[in-house]
This record gives structure tokens, C-alpha cells and sequence, in this order.
């Protein structure tokens, strides 16, 4: 199992949206092909971080699991259709995704 972190934002306004909420949107949005084991949300006042454990071959191959995750979560909900990615983790850091 993999820790996989990644951060969420609005392009523009606070970010004034209950972690829980959005723990809870991508929980109903997961799929056996994520392979996500545990999700957990913090916010603060510039957005929000998803850190889930993932049963996943590499580090990048979580990452990008849960990522496709948390993207198809956000497209789903009306109220997060203006957040977006903003920032890869990967268990080793700030990932390279260039």
C-alpha cells in the first residue's frame, strides 16, 4: 500500500469548502480500479489536501490513480466545478510530473 497526496483548489476565491464533504464525494466516486484503501482530507484556508493509501505497483502509478480519482469526484460536483489539481505529492515528496 502507497501514500499518494495531492492538493486541491479553487482557480479563484477562498476556499471555503467542509473537507468532509469532499471526503465524502470522492468516497461515493471510487471504483475497485482505484485501489484506494483509505482517504483522508485536511483543509486550510488556500484548499485542500487528499492523502489516500492505495494499493498500487509504484508511487507514480498511486498518484495517478488517485488523481483520476479526485478529478472525476470534482467534475461530478457542480459546486467543485471551478477546483482543480494544483500540486503532485508523491510518498517521496513533491512529485516531478513535467
Amino acid at each position: 500500500m502507497l501514500l499518494a497526496i495531492i492538493r486541491i483548489a479553487p482557480l479563484a476565491g477562498p476556499a471555503g469548502v467542509d473537507p468532509q464533504a469532499v471526503h465524502d464525494l470522492v468516497w461515493r466516486h471510487r471504483a475497485a480500479a482505484d485501489r484506494l484503501e483509505l482517504l483522508h482530507v485536511r483543509g486550510n484556508a488556500t484548499g485542500l489536501h487528499l492523502a489516500g493509501f492505495l494499493l498500487a505497483p509504484s508511487a507514480a502509478a498511486a498518484y495517478d490513480s488517485l488523481r483520476r480519482l479526485v478529478e472525476r469526484s470534482l467534475t461530478a460536483a457542480p459546486e467543485l466545478r471551478l477546483w482543480r489539481v494544483v500540486y503532485p505529492y508523491t510518498r517521496a515528496g513533491p512529485a516531478d510530473r513535467s
